[in-house]
């Protein structure tokens, strides 16, 4: 088992990833990437020699999209989402070539869990088909996402404006692709790239900390506070270790955490 492949296992309760492409058309040899970031707050502490329990969240994280120099893939720089602001409200316009029938209502989105205002409208070319255009209006969430280049990579820092807990989806995995991806040759090999997700030490969130057993604090008088901490982080450190993922100094509050990865795949149609 690879290293990276082990990100999600210490991780998997405070973010989870997962990210697919569309297929390449066979046209312009485009295809969209899509990207769906949860993130959660993490109850840890449940095994029987951790000496405490507590609740683990983030600050703030960045998300990288990885293309090797090898691969014949080219990222199309007007595609890219660059930016999403904390507050006001965002239109997306959604155009099917498939026909419909009914009627779509105002209703809330699952994923998100923020109302929605849907109106579409549908025009029939020929017997058996139409096209159909959708407004989506949506109330943005609590997050600020913004858009970076970092050592060829395509990236997004995710954080919130007051610095509080990241909970919740960074962006609406479907309606809000992250780029589209050219291939630069006729190859039938699936081409490679991974998206990743990051954090500094500092942006980590430890709170709700408490010893599993009352008579520790009897020992421990005005440091017992410092202590659960540090006891928290310990376990954090010891979880890290235990599959070789550990920073050079995990003690630096800049030092970098990995959290997960994915490997961006054909989306199953």
């Amino acid at each position: 088992m690879s290293q990276r492949s082990n990100y999600g296992r210490v991780f998997q309760e405070v973010v989870s990833v997962e990210a697919w492409h569309s297929s390449f058309d066979p046209a312009t040899k485009l295809a969209t990437v899509h990207a769906d970031v949860s993130f959660m707050v993490a109850k840890l502490g449940a095994e029987r020699d951790c000496p405490v329990r507590f609740s683990l969240s983030l600050r703030r994280a960045e998300v990288s999209l990885i293309i090797p120099d090898r691969e014949p893939l080219a990222v199309v720089q007007s595609s890219i989402a660059r930016e999403i602001g904390p507050t006001g409200q965002r239109t997306l316009e959604i155009t099917s070539g498939h026909k419909f029938e009914g009627k779509l209502s105002a209703g809330v989105d699952a994923l998100s869990n923020t109302p929605l205002s849907l109106q579409a409208s549908g025009s029939l070319f020929g017997d058996n088909s139409a096209k159909t255009s959708t407004s989506l209006t949506e109330k943005i969430g609590p997050f600020t996402v913004r858009h970076f280049t970092k050592d060829s990579a395509q990236c997004w820092e995710i954080f919130a404006e007051d610095g509080s807990s990241l909970i919740g989806k960074a962006w609406h995995p479907v309606l809000e692709p992250r780029l589209k991806i050219k291939k630069l040759n006729d190859s039938t090999l699936e081409p490679s790239a991974q998206l990743r997700v990051r954090c500094k030490k500092e942006d980590l969130i430890i709170s709700s900390v408490s010893f599993k057993s009352p008579r520790i604090l009897d020992h421990m008088g005005w440091q017992a506070a410092k202590t659960k901490e540090a006891a928290a982080a310990a376990y954090i450190k010891s979880r890290l270790v235990e599959y070789d993922l550990t920073p050079a100094n995990f003690e630096e509050e800049y030092s970098i955490v990995f959290l997960a990865d994915s490997v961006v795949s054909e989306e199953i149609s």
